[in-house]
């Protein structure tokens, strides 16, 4: 339940679940979480139909860069 998206009031899915963002792919979702602390940076992202997870840290970089590749690694995995 806790990867489960709610929905807005005029009935649109979210995509947001219990914390973490949930995304249909062509190989099952997508459970994606990030968020940075003074400068670290962190990205989660699994793919659970696969057994796929990945973690990206950094100290540096940008929120954007990192969430990025964080997103990109688990999908380039799923996709093999």
């Amino acid at each position: 339940m806790a990867e489960t998206p709610g929905g807005l009031d005029a009935g649109n899915a979210s995509g947001y679940a219990w914390g973490v963002r949930v995304r249909a792919r062509p190989h099952g979702s997508l459970v994606t979480h990030g968020g940075s602390w003074g400068a670290w940076l962190a990205k989660t992202a699994r793919v659970p139909a696969r057994r796929i997870a990945v973690a990206v840290l950094s100290v540096g970089g940008t929120e954007q860069a990192i969430s990025d590749l964080g997103t990109e690694l688990a999908e380039t995995l799923a996709a093999r």
